[in-house]
């Protein structure tokens, strides 16, 4: 394998591990000095106090990095939660109303909350690369159906912008490569949601290409994304890469964010050991070049959307949440479409109610009182229950990493984070419709 390690971690350089590292190097010059103009006893003893001293620093800084991802964690939750109902409501208002007025205003709602989203999540992605970690996977994809996935809504969207955007896929045939594919649409989506920002009129160009040989054993793939839109001045390009950076020159004031999406965009792609260049002229335009390096899957099955199931049947569905509002959000989309729902409000009552019943499919919060879902997992699947082998999905606020590879610790077989998105809980619920008993 080489280049990829499922769940690796690649360091990147970062503030803090660089303060630490001048830290510890001012101490260890001045302890070397100070050693040298003492000497004998004296000067080792003011070696090992200075030593001393440098790795309680080490350590304060450490716990103060913990602390700090332990709060962006909690607030990560604090703030999905309420959004998730917002996002959720919204968007079943505005594919409840009639066409008019209040659709309109139930569309805004929920586009403002998208934006919300967009920017707790470009949040926690920054804090990512600072503290120098990001997690990559590595598994088999389809590469045109996950460009594919990844421009069909920014299609819609320049269209409504009165913009063509058009896409050039010149790579014949299908191709399976080894990699993550979610970070590659983290990086493509960022390109085209500034592209399609700063660019009033034209078109914006993707094109997909493959280099023509394999370098070290990898498939490298091109990925150019091109506007004529506002371009970017020569003496602000270099800026366009520092965090909370916009584009202040945008006369047409569409811009929206963080300043973060290409911070995010450089980090990713050097976390992948890939390549990036940015060429820009005022007035004429911005084209932006990321190259990445990915393995052959081979012969291994990549998974795709599961298809629509002929034999789809209606599930009994227990979801279990503390907060009220997003038992409700659940129960309307899973009962509109044919879905008998129970609820629970903690895990006590989940698992009274899985001793007691049998259900095809569990929606589990993580953060409930009385017993958290992962306790509640753990319990059910050592009890010779009606659901010991039930499928559990976490609903939860809590949307990093490490949460994911908890809740599969705990047992659980999915995760569907927080605010919910109705087409991963349909794609959801479908994959288990077609099972039988």
């Amino acid at each position: 394998m080489g280049h990829w390690k499922t769940c690796s971690t690649h360091q990147l350089p970062s503030h803090m591990n660089l303060t630490l590292l001048l830290i510890v190097f001012v101490v260890l010059a001045m302890t070397l000095l100070q050693t040298r103009r003492k000497g004998g006893i004296s000067g080792r003893k003011y070696v090992e106090e200075s030593l001393a001293q440098s790795q309680l620093l080490l350590v304060q800084a450490r716990h103060a990095a913990e602390a700090k991802s332990r709060f962006l964690a909690n607030m990560s939750h604090e703030i999905r939660t309420p959004l998730n109902g917002i996002l959720g409501f919204s968007t079943l208002l505005e594919q409840n109303l009639p066409t008019g007025e209040n659709q309109h205003h139930a569309r805004w709602l929920r586009e403002s909350a998208e934006l919300l989203d967009r920017i707790l999540s470009d949040i926690l992605d920054f804090s990512s690369i600072e503290s120098g970690e990001i997690k990559l996977n590595a598994v088999p994809f389809n590469l045109g159906e996950s460009v594919a996935q990844c421009i069909n809504p920014y299609t819609l969207l320049a269209g409504q912008n009165g913009l063509t955007l058009e896409v050039d896929y010149a790579i014949a045939g299908p191709l399976q490569l080894l990699g993550d594919p979610d970070r590659l649409r983290q990086i493509l989506q960022n390109l085209l949601s500034n592209a399609v920002k700063y660019t009033e009129r034209g078109q914006i160009r993707i094109k997909v290409m493959r280099q023509a040989a394999p370098e070290n054993g990898l498939e490298w793939i091109t990925f150019q994304i091109e506007d004529t839109g506002v371009g970017i001045p020569p003496e602000k390009q270099s800026s366009l890469f520092k965090r909370f950076t916009q584009l202040e020159s945008d006369p047409f004031r569409r811009r929206s964010g963080t300043g973060l999406g290409l911070v995010i965009v450089k980090g990713l792609v050097e976390a992948l050991q890939g390549r990036m260049s940015l060429e820009s002229e005022q007035g004429r335009g911005t084209r932006v070049t990321v190259t990445l390096p990915f393995q052959h899957a081979g012969s291994i099955h990549c998974l795709t959307t599961v298809p629509h199931q002929e034999t789809a049947r209606a599930l009994r569905i227990l979801v279990a949440d503390d907060e009220p509002i997003n038992r409700a959000l659940l129960r309307k989309i899973l009962e509109r479409d044919g879905h008998e729902v129970h609820e629970a409000i903690d895990g006590a009552e989940v698992l009274d109610r899985t001793l007691a019943k049998e259900y095809d499919l569990i929606l589990l919060d993580v953060s409930m009182p009385v017993l958290d879902g992962y306790g509640c997992t753990v319990r059910i699947r050592s009890l010779p229950g009606p659901n010991q082998y039930a499928p559990i999905i976490a609903v939860t606020g809590h949307a990093f990493e490490e949460d994911r590879a908890r809740a599969k610790k705990s047992g659980m077989n999915g995760h569907l984070s927080k605010p919910i998105q109705f087409d991963k809980l349909h794609r959801l619920v479908e994959e288990y419709q077609g099972h039988t008993k």
